[in-house]
């Protein structure tokens, strides 16, 4: 990264719901369709004058997701342990993208901060009108215990996918790699 600039995930949410179609009395294929709220922020610092400048920009995204996971639970009654594993596939629905302005110091005489901004995120393939590609998907990871069946789940989801719609040589590359804590429910048996 550049001097001065600093990059952070940022704190979201999903929803949704998902089954456990058993295949074994151990091994089962888990799908799901779930809102998941993605991002990052990136913070960069200019020196001005006696003050500093940081802007602030905020990207994020909201994917509808389609999670296929194969489970293994092993039964330690009254706890199930799972460690679960499978492809993931986005679609962009909404977002935001935002750049906030501050400063810190003493500026120089007649010098004013750029004006903040916010705007919807535009989904497309197109470099030219689009802030982010609409399709997504990797690979999903985790663990997570079944305790009379309240889960608690910790993933981590590998984006395999280019969301950035310029694919000029030398225009970076962005994924979306995504650490989940979960917590749920599980209707039935």
């Amino acid at each position: 990264l550049p001097s001065g600039l600093e990059k952070t995930s940022l704190l979201s949410f999903h929803v949704g719901a998902i089954a456990d179609i058993g295949i074994t009395k151990e091994f089962f294929i888990e799908p799901g369709i779930l809102l998941s709220g993605k991002g990052t922020k990136m913070k960069m610092t200019n020196p001005v004058g006696q003050g500093t400048e940081t802007a602030t920009a905020s990207t994020t995204p909201l994917y509808i997701e389609i999670p296929i996971n194969a489970m293994y639970v092993l039964d330690l009654k009254p706890v199930k342990l799972q460690i679960f594993a499978g492809p993931y596939i986005g679609f962009g629905v909404a977002g935001k993208l935002s750049t906030d302005y501050t400063s810190s110091g003493t500026l120089p005489s007649g010098y004013t901060l750029p004006a903040n901004t916010s705007s919807s995120i535009k989904f497309g393939s197109d470099a030219a009108s689009s802030d982010m590609k609409m399709l997504d998907f990797g690979l999903n990871f985790g663990a997570g215990i079944n305790y009379n069946n309240i889960l608690f789940r910790l993933q981590y989801g590998l984006g395999l996918s280019n969301i950035n719609p310029n694919t000029d040589a030398g225009a970076e590359v962005n994924k979306n790699n995504v650490f989940a804590i979960s917590v749920g429910y599980m209707f039935g048996k």
